[in-house]
């Protein structure tokens, strides 16, 4: 019977660290995204920090220090999901009117 306990409670182990190695595998596959696309963006923290800011300043705010410091365009994250914040009304209008057939099935957020 000790045999078994001690052998479950292994398994048990060897599980929990494998899906929190997983875990770790898929988060850091999923902040690097734009990293491996060359485009500035924020990084893991910046976007921690901002997520906490959305709920604790205006959002004018929070979307101006990101303008600020990162420029005219950038990649953060809704959630887990890649978003590229475009600043540049010239680009918006590219985007949204003439390349609108390479965008069409993407969501538009407008803050």
């Amino acid at each position: 019977m000790h045999l078994f306990v001690q052998r479950s409670t292994h398994d048990i182990d060897e599980s929990t660290c494998e899906a929190c190695l997983l875990i770790c595998r898929w988060t850091i596959r999923t902040f690097t995204y734009w990293n491996d696309k060359g485009v500035p963006h924020l990084s893991f923290m910046e976007y921690m920090r901002t997520a906490y800011d959305i709920f604790t300043k205006p959002l004018y705010e929070v979307v101006q220090r990101n303008y600020e410091r990162h420029g005219r365009v950038y990649g953060t994250y809704q959630g887990f999901v890649p978003t590229l914040v475009v600043g540049d009304p010239n680009l918006l209008r590219d985007i949204c009117v003439r390349d609108f057939k390479s965008f069409a099935d993407r969501s538009v957020s407008l803050n």
